[in-house]
């Protein structure tokens, strides 16, 4: 389960705040130029050029790649709280990827498969309940088979321990902002990365083992099992959300950049 929380540092509020004072700086700026220099061009061409670098800094560490992933986010909110899931859709497109967003109730091992990646959003319910494990049946069913690469995000992680044997229970420290985890083996998913990263945990359950046939990457002070992988298969969970990223805190932009560069072939 995923507690309720602000915004802070959520790629979608913090970018159009620094749009906004991009813009005043620019505009500013502009208005220094003498006439002679501003009638160069048209006034169309000023505003391109206000575009451009409005989104340098974003720009300068965002992927290039000549071919783009298909990546589908597998939305786990529910109506109320449907804009969480679109800040995860942002996210893995400014990473690098064309994306296209599912509603867990559709989800079908067959639709897994048309896709180079799959990403499990978080959520508000409660695994440890009986009946929010039978709301989720056919999307728990579908991990145990999955036809493309899986990265679980939080409450997707969740799915993914229960869906490979873990119990997920209520956690002994719930967790809401920024929090330091320690890098326990240094896999693909942490290139580049320290021993210790910054990621946004909200939670209020963990999965309380690490599953049979997974790998211990990462634990944190609020969930020990915060990050795993399979020992055969493609698939990742992660107890934090990395498309809740910034300029300050940068770690889990890295991570899913790392994660979309394992679907494109060398």
């Amino acid at each position: 389960m995923e507690l309720d929380h602000e915004e802070g540092g959520c790629p979608l509020r913090s970018i159009p705040q620094m749009e906004r004072r991009l813009d005043n700086r620019l505009k500013g700026s502009l208005s220094l130029q003498s006439p002679s220099a501003t009638s160069e061009k048209p006034s169309e061409s000023r505003e391109g050029t206000l575009k451009r670098k409005k989104f340098l800094w974003l720009r300068k560490s965002e992927p290039r790649r000549l071919s783009l992933p298909r990546l589908l986010p597998v939305n786990n909110y529910d109506a109320f709280h449907r804009e969480r899931v679109l800040t995860l859709k942002a996210s893995l497109a400014r990473r690098g990827g064309r994306v296209e967003v599912k509603d867990w109730n559709l989800l079908t091992t067959s639709k897994l498969g048309e896709y180079d990646g799959v990403v499990l959003s978080g959520s508000y319910d409660m695994l440890s309940q009986a009946r929010t494990q039978a709301k989720f049946a056919r999307e728990i069913d579908a991990m145990k088979e999955p036809g493309a690469p899986i990265l679980g995000v939080c409450f997707g992680h969740q799915l993914l321990g229960h869906a490979f044997g873990s119990r997920v229970v209520t956690s002994p420290a719930p967790a809401k902002g920024y929090h330091d985890a320690e890098v326990l083996r240094h896999d693909p998913l942490f290139k580049s990365l320290p021993d210790s990263i910054g990621v946004y945990e909200s939670h209020h359950e963990v999965v309380e083992s690490l599953p049979k046939s997974f790998a211990h990457l990462a634990r944190s002070s609020t969930a020990e099992v915060c990050a795993m992988k399979h020992s055969r298969l493609p698939v990742y969970g992660v107890q934090f959300h990395p498309e809740r990223y910034s300029r300050d805190k940068p770690d889990g932009g890295v991570i899913l950049t790392n994660f979309i560069d394992r679907l494109i072939p060398d």
